[in-house]
């Protein structure tokens, strides 16, 4: 999730939660959380969490499984990287093992409300980049975390690519309803 509150926008991305499309699904999920490796012997896995939803995960939380049954979380644990849950039925390792891998996903309208000034990654990739005066610059084929600053991938008309940092001075509009982001074409900015 992308927040923007007020100019200057702290735009601020959390590992492009909830925004993710599911690898594989051919549906309009989005992943939630990725199922890594057993911890124990009691059917526990480590998950990489991919939501900003502290609620998502908890017992009797449901999620499509990898055979096309479904995972209800048993038990939840706090971890150092994400989380540990175990999932009914699954009790033991190797059970646990079986599920290495596979993508927890929800429907794209499971995803939290968002409010004003607020946007998923997702939503800005494949909008088309404008200037202030309404200019074709080119369009937004990624959206890059960065330690600094988060940035966008844009494509330009003739086929450079070049990114811009996602802060209000540099990106004053994004027009969900134009499909457009407008970007202040500063000097060097699109070399």
């Amino acid at each position: 999730m992308l927040r923007v509150q007020s100019a200057p926008w702290p735009r601020l991305l959390r590992k492009k939660k909830e925004s993710r499309p599911a690898l594989s699904s051919s549906t309009d999920r989005v992943i939630v959380g990725l199922i890594g490796k057993p911890f124990g012997m009691g059917g526990h896995v480590t998950v990489r969490v991919e939501s900003d939803d502290p609620d998502r995960f908890h017992p009797g939380a449901r999620f499509p499984g990898p055979a096309g049954d479904v995972l209800v979380v048993d038990e939840v644990r706090e971890a150092e990287k994400g989380i540990h849950l175990r999932f009914a039925g699954h009790h033991t390792r190797e059970a646990a093992e079986s599920l290495r891998g596979h993508e927890l996903t929800i429907d794209a309208a499971e995803r939290r409300a968002l409010s004003d000034g607020e946007y998923w990654p997702d939503q800005l990739i494949g909008l088309r980049v404008i200037d202030p005066t309404g200019g074709e610059i080119g369009i937004v084929v990624d959206f890059v975390e960065g330690h600094a600053q988060d940035r966008l991938k844009i494509r330009a008309e003739d086929g450079r690519e070049f990114e811009v940092p996602f802060v209000f001075d540099l990106v004053p509009d994004v027009d969900l309803g134009a499909a457009t982001v407008t970007i202040q074409p500063i000097p060097g900015l699109t070399d």
